[in-house]
């Protein structure tokens, strides 16, 4: 089975959860960390991870050896436009989530909000033909529908995971925020403008 090692990506990590700076920590010694620090104290271990970070290791063989069986979730936006603006402005400020400062401001770029859009496409059909190759049937979540019912929704997820709990959260509960500004509105609005 190959275990190959991390190189630069998630060295911080490896730091951070296993006091390690060893450029040679194997897949398998990492993962027992992350599980080891992430598991609830119910027993469920749960990642989120983008396509890129996450199919190479299908790939290679290491997440089924590794996890075996496992439930996967897909979350969604429906809103695909404001989903590019807002990795666009993420990436021009640095600030991915509510908990992190912005650290430069976001300058407006028609070239980077198609870019964006198609970069998202890109990354939807990757997750549909890996579901469809695999045969695997995730639990399709909305982004919006989490914001909007954050308990109803994350219930399904906690049902469909197979634990037995009932869930009541709210946004504010979970410590998150809507990223949305007035400044996604107003770059909707110019790059619609130009795209007629």
């Amino acid at each position: 089975m190959n275990t190959s090692t991390f190189r630069s990506t998630g060295q911080f990590l490896i730091k951070r959860l296993m006091q390690s700076t060893d450029p040679q920590t194997s897949m398998k010694d990492y993962f027992d960390a992350v599980v080891r620090h992430r598991t609830s104290p119910n027993g469920v271990f749960g990642v989120k991870a983008h396509s890129n970070q996450c199919l190479p290791h299908y790939q290679s063989g290491f997440i089924p050896w590794y996890f075996g069986e496992i439930k996967h979730v897909l979350i969604r936006r429906r809103d695909v436009l404001g989903q590019a603006i807002s990795l666009v402005i993420a990436g021009q400020t640095g600030k991915w989530t509510s908990h992190e400062k912005q650290t430069k401001q976001a300058v407006y770029s028609h070239e980077a909000i198609d870019k964006s859009l198609q970069l998202t496409a890109y990354y939807n059909d990757l997750w549909d033909r890996f579901f469809t190759t695999t045969k695997i049937v995730p639990l399709p979540v909305f982004y919006e529908d989490l914001l909007d019912q954050p308990t109803e929704e994350i219930q399904r997820v906690v049902d469909f995971v197979g634990v037995d709990s009932k869930v009541s959260i709210s946004l504010e509960d979970a410590g998150l925020e809507r990223e949305a500004t007035a400044l996604n509105q107003e770059w909707r609005e110019r790059f619609e403008s130009e795209s007629k």
